[in-house]
This record gives C-alpha cells, sequence and structure tokens, in this order.
C-alpha cells in the first residue's frame, strides 16, 4: 500500500529537515574558529566565545551583550522554537503558542545575519597590507549554513500558515 504525503506534512518535514540540519551545524559553528588574524607572522584563531569574551573584557559590553544576543542567545532560541513549532503542529496542539512563536521568529529572523555582517566588516576594516590580516573561518561559514537553514525552515513554515495548511 503506497501512501502520499499531504501537502501539510509535505511542508512540516521540509521544515523539519531544515531545523534539525541548522542544530546539526550550530555546535561546530561556536566550537571552530569564527575568523582568523595573522600578524607579525602568526596567526590567530578566534572562536564566537573568545570574541564575546574579549570584548567583555576590554569594557566594550553592549556590543558584547549584541554580539552574545545575535550569535548565542536568538539561534538557540530561534531553533528551539521551531522544532516547537514543527511538532506541535504535527501532534495539532497548542495553535495559539505555536502561532504567536512564529510570529516571533519571523520578527527577530531579521537579525539574523547580524554576527555574519560584523565578520565582513571586521574584515574589510582590518586590512594592513603585509603587516596584520583577518579572514572569516570555518565557524562563519558554518554559523553563515545555520542562519540560512533557519531561514529556510521559517520560510517553509510561513508560507504553510499563509496558505492555510497548518491552521487546520
Amino acid at each position: 500500500m503506497k501512501r502520499t504525503l499531504t501537502q501539510k506534512q509535505h511542508y512540516l518535514l521540509r521544515s523539519l529537515g531544515f531545523t534539525i540540519a541548522a542544530m546539526a551545524l550550530y555546535v561546530p559553528a561556536n566550537i571552530y574558529p569564527f575568523m582568523t588574524m595573522k600578524y607579525s607572522g602568526q596567526y590567530h584563531y578566534t572562536t564566537i566565545w573568545d570574541g564575546i569574551r574579549t570584548l567583555y573584557d576590554e569594557n566594550m559590553l553592549i556590543t558584547a551583550t549584541i554580539v552574545l544576543a545575535a550569535s548565542i542567545i536568538i539561534p538557540i532560541f530561534k531553533l528551539i522554537a521551531l522544532l516547537f513549532v514543527i511538532l506541535a503542529d504535527m501532534f495539532d496542539v497548542a495553535y495559539n503558542v505555536r502561532t504567536s512563536l512564529l510570529a516571533l521568529i519571523e520578527f527577530i529572523g531579521r537579525w539574523s545575519m547580524l554576527d555574519i555582517f560584523l565578520v565582513a566588516i571586521m574584515v574589510a576594516l582590518v586590512k594592513f597590507g603585509s603587516f596584520a590580516t583577518v579572514s572569516a573561518d570555518s565557524g562563519t561559514y558554518l554559523l553563515g549554513c545555520v542562519v540560512i537553514l533557519t531561514m529556510l525552515a521559517s520560510a517553509t513554515l510561513s508560507e504553510c500558515y499563509e496558505v492555510k495548511l497548518c491552521e487546520t
């Protein structure tokens, strides 16, 4: 007996796949170096946590807090919220909560690329010829993939709700 997926199940499973892939990449994105600085012939690798810690040590509290929120707190919240919305919809529970969470996910999604832009600005600003260079490293690309995957998961869910499939 061949069973086909409904359009709603297709949206939910696609969104779940994007969310799980983003969760799988989130941990390495925070463990691997985010940027590499080369000065005086030596390489210095910096993770997101190292950058946040350095900003706090340099008394740049507002910048450190923004980076902490944009790179750590918001992505974790967004991934957990997406997973909750998808599973709640699959089991048809907590309709009001999941629609509110989806609206919140859409709102905070605007700030998803903030840390990637910060690295891009750093790379553009810190070009001292042969004395020092800054370049994006594997953590940046992984975090970029996490951002893209969460955006795809969110867009898939939003589309499901726009065509009223997930509201029944």
